[in-house]
Formats: C-alpha cells, structure tokens, sequence
C-alpha cells in the first residue's frame, strides 16, 4: 500500500506534457544572464516606505537608482519583459 501512494505521490507532480527546451544559443544566453529575483507586494509597499523615510541626499537612493537600472539590464538580458 505504502509503494503504491508514493508512486502516485511521483505522478502527481510530474508534468503531463515536457516543456520544449530552450534552443542552445538561447539557453546560452540565459546563463550568461544574472538571476532576476522577484519581490512580493508586500515586500515592496515596505521597502517604498522605508525609501520614503530616508533623508533627502541619501546614498541609499542613488544606489538604489544604479540597483534598478542593473535589474532592468537583467531582464532585458534573459528576454523578459522591462518595465
């Protein structure tokens, strides 16, 4: 009983139809890219408020700059969509 369970437990995570794989340039291409890392809504409302209490002339801020500037340079690298 124990072998059967598990062995649907496996099937049910599989995938029902294989994802075709990227073409080798492609797939060259993205490893060659940074890793974009993805931030939640809540995330950011907190991080939009700690920026709002930063004094005015903060290096923080223009680090911040260069830090999006760096993330929409990623993406546009791994062929995502750049706001």
């Amino acid at each position: 009983m124990l072998i059967a369970a598990l062995s649907l437990a496996a099937c049910a995570t599989a995938a029902s139809a294989p994802e075709r794989p990227p073409a080798p340039r492609e797939a060259a291409a993205k490893a060659r890219c940074p890793q974009v890392p993805t931030y939640g809504e809540a995330e950011r409302l907190t991080a939009a408020d700690h920026l709002d209490r930063l004094p005015a002339g903060s290096p923080v801020i223009t680090m911040l700059g260069d830090y999006a500037i760096m993330m929409r340079a990623a993406r546009r690298c791994r062929g995502e969509a750049v706001r």
